[in-house]
């Protein structure tokens, strides 16, 4: 079928990827079509070959949002084929179980009307649980092209909005990566394009216990970061400046494969990588960021885990205490 008659060519458009979010997904898709927003939005939600309830759910929601299953194929070509699909001008994307915070859009694309030059805007956001309870504001730093190459801080996170013209010039997400697609795009549009922090909340970002924070990290997907930047270190058109940052870059690369391996229970690779970010990086050894990394990566889930099931614990105990009495409970046995 013609993409013409599919959709419309809205002001916005923002693709959800979803795979078994049956949780979660509702929310996500309300915090984006209730957005009081003077510009047309667009939702593409492709169903990434779910198999809990969400087809189910997203049939209530076919007359508001365009959907489509498809076989899964992961996150990455289910984002690119939805982003296909939109001939918006401004375009982004929304995890299944993420919501954006009221006004997020308006202010957003308002922020890329006012400002030609810019072609990324985000904002800071909040982390909440699986009931939406808040955890912590997480203020994210104003974009720095030399940070986002040695240490691997990706400032765009959830509710981030861009120019559909960014994927003409550098591509879409890289179908090969699972752990870190969203680092590699905005590393590719950093070297060509300017990002724009809006320094207020957009979006709430959860954390529960399928997610990245809590999940175990394979093999494969614990190396993409030094595989990451030594494609793109090789195959980018860069200035001499970015070019010098190479071998620290690695390092700082390594250094969260050691990570990430070491959360996965594999310390032994997760030393090897340590031993290899000190290699390309020994001004690494003396920051107290790096032992602030590797006590996270044997501490960080663990304590993670626990933090959410004492919230549960205390947020229970709490709904109990405020459930009307019974008049039973007033007159005693």
């Amino acid at each position: 079928m013609p993409r013409q008659n599919q959709i419309s060519v809205p002001a916005v458009t923002i693709v959800v990827p979803v795979f078994n979010q049956a949780q979660f997904i509702e929310r996500a898709i309300n915090s984006i079509i209730t957005q009081d927003c003077v510009f047309d939005i667009k939702v593409i939600v492709i169903d990434d070959g779910s198999t809990d309830d969400v087809r189910n759910i997203l049939k209530k929601y076919e007359s508001q949002i365009y959907v489509e299953s498809r076989p899964n194929c992961g996150q990455s070509a289910s984002l690119n084929y939805g982003w296909s699909l939109s001939d918006s001008e401004f375009i982004g994307y929304l995890s299944a179980d993420d919501m954006l915070l009221p006004g997020a859009v308006q202010k957003s694309v308002q922020a890329l009307i006012d400002h030609p030059d810019i072609d990324v805007v985000y904002g800071d956001f909040i982390s909440i649980d699986k009931n939406d309870r808040k955890i912590r504001k997480v203020k994210a730093s104003d974009f720095c092209f030399e940070t986002m190459l040695l240490e691997l801080d990706c400032s765009p996170g959830p509710g981030a909005l861009f120019r559909s013209e960014l994927l003409e010039s550098v591509g879409v997400w890289d179908e090969r990566l699972h752990r870190l697609p969203d680092y590699e795009f905005w590393l590719r549009v950093a070297n060509v394009g300017k990002f724009k922090h809006l320094s207020e909340e957009l979006a709430m970002w959860r954390v529960h216990e399928a997610s990245q924070a809590f999940a175990g990290t394979s093999f494969e997907r614990a190396n993409e970061s030094y595989q990451i930047l030594e494609r793109f270190f090789a195959e980018q058109t860069l200035t001499p400046k970015v070019s010098a940052l190479r071998t620290r870059s690695l390092g700082g690369a390594y250094l969260l494969s050691a990570q990430l391996h070491a959360r996965s229970g594999r310390f032994l690779t997760g030393l090897k990588r340590l031993y290899l970010a000190f290699c390309y990086d020994p001004t690494r050894i003396f920051k107290m960021r790096t032992y602030h990394i590797i006590v996270n990566a044997i501490v960080q889930k663990s304590a993670l885990r626990i933090f959410v099931r004492l919230r549960d614990i205390l947020w229970r105990k709490d709904k109990q205490q405020a459930r009307p009495k019974k008049p039973s409970d007033l007159l005693g046995n």
